[in-house]
């Protein structure tokens, strides 16, 4: 089995070892090699090897006597342990593939975005080339409520109110009559200058 940074190498040990007692391999009460031969036939330390002893005792698949060795106790927890390693796995394997595809997915979005304000701008500057900017209105502004007639907002700054969105819905070339409202955006025809006017005009 190939280590990976999600399983612990000693935990893989453990586990090899367990399927070998679950085959048949190695039975129930058969003493283990000693930790160097085992270290030796899996290429890894031998605290590694101590580990996964340590492991499998926890799941009572093997016994340690001091100055004894190291016996199989149980074909049935050797097959606990497989099954809870299996699972450990999948699910940390699951979890390390969901990050990196959200982690992709950020890269591609972030994209998407770059590449949406290039084709927006491109289109803006194909299909209207005229400078315009947009103002919402604030919920505490004076003028909510008030007509776009009244506002007398050509006179006044200089510029052209050519659409108006409120939840939603965009309106070209609204009415006079049209009340502004709270958290309305306006559509403005106009330079930078006009922008300046604008802002002085509905913050004054």
């Amino acid at each position: 089995m190939k280590s990976s940074e999600h399983i612990s190498r000693y935990e893989e040990i453990a586990y090899l070892i367990a399927k070998r007692i679950v085959s048949g391999n190695i039975k129930e009460n058969d003493k283990l090699k000693g930790r160097s031969l085992i270290s030796s036939e899996y290429n890894v330390s031998s605290e590694t090897v101590r580990k996964a002893m340590q492991l499998l005792s926890n799941y009572n698949v093997v016994t340690v006597k001091e100055r004894s060795g190291i016996y199989v106790l149980s074909n049935t927890h050797a097959k606990a342990y497989i099954k809870h390693f299996e699972h450990q796995r999948s699910n940390k394997n699951a979890v390390q593939e969901a990050a990196k595809l959200l982690e992709q997915s950020a890269k591609i979005n972030q994209q998407l975005e770059k590449k949406f304000k290039q084709i927006v701008s491109i289109y803006e500057k194909d299909v209207f080339p005229f400078p315009y900017f947009i103002y919402e209105i604030h919920d505490d502004s004076p003028f909510v409520n008030k007509t776009i007639e009244s506002l007398n907002f050509y006179d006044q700054t200089g510029g052209m109110i050519i659409a108006a969105e409120y939840q939603n819905i965009l309106t070209q070339i609204p009415s006079p009559e049209t009340k502004l409202k709270a958290q309305m955006t306006l559509y403005i025809l106009g330079d930078k200058t006009i922008k300046d006017k604008t802002f002085h005009f509905f913050n004054e």
